[in-house]
């Protein structure tokens, strides 16, 4: 039983000089993504009434597949979609920014 005692500091020390595995070789990277939504040309509606057909247009004019409309002191989550448009309004409903994302 002492002899085990012993022993044990010594195989555990014996295992932290095992060897490493072999490096990982590095694959081929991702390609680049392209974003689905395209804020530019929905800049247009900055200062337009959020109506549901601006909002409409707004998507279409993007590229988007979804729109979330934001009011002040909305809280939103911080997921990153590249296929969604988001409107910010101001206290009367007018777009004062347009961001995808």
């Amino acid at each position: 039983m002492k002899r085990l005692l012993l022993l044990s500091p010594l195989l555990a020390a014996s295992t932290a000089c095992a060897p490493m595995p072999p490096k990982a070789t590095p694959s081929t990277p991702f390609p680049p993504q392209v974003m689905r939504c395209q804020a530019e040309p929905g800049q247009r509606f900055v200062g337009q009434p959020a109506t549901a057909a601006v909002v409409e247009q707004a998507r279409l004019a993007t590229g988007a597949t979804m729109v979330r409309v934001l009011k002040p002191g909305m809280m939103a989550t911080m997921d990153f979609r590249d296929d969604r448009l988001d409107l910010h309004l101001d206290d009367h409903d007018v777009i004062v920014s347009v961001a995808c994302g």
